[in-house]
């Protein structure tokens, strides 16, 4: 077995790797709910969603203020750059994640009583795990729950206390901040799931068994029959604990499928959980006896060939799909001039903002996607501006750059199936491309692409 400290080296290890390889855009969260919230909280200017109206008030602002607060200590130190404003979140939750490994690991070892071989396969199942390596070390507000799950389970004794002390801390401070009284996730039930409009259908409708049917299999790909191997095949030991844990997870995964929008992620505070389960039908699986031994080998061979194609679709995800929509940001704080007006025709969130340009001498504007908030008007008919552009292209197209003509510097981004349409009108209107970007081999949309034009007027 291997030492504590060892341990801790070999997590150090994964997670700044891990850390390091991010380079990419996963989701409009990891920056419009986060970082941007906190560079607006600390620098005044930038952009707040529509969540974070007094009116809605469905965001705690407890997870932006600790990134306002390693703001103001680079400010502090006169270290405020771009690139440190960018890091320093993703280092912070990085440290935490550290910690909650080794946390972890305390609570398989001294809690769970796990053998060394089966908390060995636990964390190779955890940290072969593509999306561990994709996502966990984003600032999404899912990591930190993952986090505060695994530090609930381990100190448990006291795991009541500090919920509720939690809850009262954001329910004062969020009331501060909103300047009335306000309780986060009963607003967020609110506007979610008995708003007349459906707030939460305006972003996507899942079925019911959606996270059975693809998120489970989206986060465990060709992994996931070890997760049913432990649950029904003959593992004897700690069945009754297996079987314990396995209707936590399905109770929690039949909770969230009641709200109509899902998203594989909202399951990331359940891996650590998921990951014990997926470790005991692997040690079923290199452990039991088959009558020829290469059979065995063979068996044993193909799983651990899989977790490597794991490791690769992670590192992979994690460096090069989508880069461009955070590359484009790189390229605009280092080559735009002062007084520039940049404008992304983009389906909505398509990239960071100001947190990651840190120019107030450049003004942003993108398609807004703001759902029906009103609810005297019921309006199945409402579409908010982004579906309105994309509804007419080429006539939107003409509209904006007849709105936009004064503007001395002007810039657009969009990706190449946007252009593609559009490339006509623009040329008319002398527009010309000065830079294209590698954004993905695939094409996740029809509104996404491939490369990213950038283009400003002769």
């Amino acid at each position: 077995m291997l030492m504590p400290r060892k341990i801790l080296l070999t997590i150090i290890f994964y997670r700044a790797l891990c850390w390091f390889l991010i380079r990419t855009y996963f989701i409009a969260d990891e920056y419009w709910q986060s970082v941007e919230v906190g560079h607006f909280l600390t620098y005044s200017y930038g952009y707040l969603t529509w969540e974070w109206r007094p009116s809605v008030a469905i965001r705690s602002y407890l997870y932006p203020l600790i990134i306002s607060f390693l703001y103001k200590l680079l400010n502090l130190f006169h270290l405020d750059f771009a690139q440190c404003l960018i890091n320093i979140p993703t280092l912070f939750l990085t440290i935490l994640q550290i910690f909650s490994d080794y946390s972890y690991y305390k609570l398989l070892r001294k809690h769970f009583k796990f053998s060394s071989n089966l908390i060995y396969l636990t964390f190779l199942c955890r940290f072969t795990c593509w999306y561990t390596i994709y996502s966990s070390s984003r600032t999404i507000v899912n990591n930190l729950e993952e986090i505060f799950l695994i530090l609930r389970i381990r100190f448990i004794i006291h795991a009541a206390l500090c919920f509720i002390s939690l809850n009262l801390f954001n329910f004062l401070l969020d009331s501060f901040m909103y300047e009335q009284f306000t309780y986060v996730p009963l607003n967020f039930f609110k506007i979610n799931i008995l708003h007349s409009n459906s707030i939460s259908s305006h972003y996507g409708i899942n079925g019911l068994m959606w996270y059975l049917t693809n998120g489970l299999p989206m986060i465990f790909l060709y992994r996931i029959p070890l997760l049913f191997v432990c649950l029904f095949g003959k593992c004897k030991p700690n069945y009754i604990y297996r079987m314990h844990l396995s209707i936590v997870c399905l109770f929690t995964i039949s909770f969230y499928s009641l709200n109509i929008h899902k998203e594989f992620r909202f399951l990331t505070q359940l891996l650590p959980l998921l990951f014990i389960l997926e470790a005991y039908g692997l040690d079923y699986c290199v452990t039991r006896k088959m009558n020829k031994q290469w059979m065995n080998e063979l068996l044993i061979k193909g799983i651990y060939l899989s977790f490597i194609f794991h490791l690769l679709i992670g590192i992979y995800f994690s460096c090069y799909d989508r880069r461009g929509q955070i590359d484009v940001l790189h390229w605009l704080r280092k080559n735009v001039k002062s007084d520039s007006t940049v404008e992304f025709l983009m389906p909505c969130h398509s990239t960071p903002y100001y947190s990651y340009l840190h120019r107030q001498d450049v003004n942003l504007k993108f398609l807004t996607c703001e759902p029906n908030l009103s609810l005297s008007n019921k309006n199945n008919s409402y579409i908010d501006e982004a579906d309105q552009f994309y509804a007419r292209p080429i006539q939107s197209m003409e509209n904006k750059l007849r709105q936009n003509r004064d503007y001395k510097n002007y810039y657009l981004i969009m990706f190449e199936t946007l252009f593609k349409i559009v490339e006509t009108t623009l040329v008319e209107n002398n527009f010309i491309v000065v830079k294209q970007l590698f954004n993905s081999h695939i094409q996740h949309t029809l509104r996404h692409g491939k490369m990213i034009y950038v283009l400003t007027k002769q």
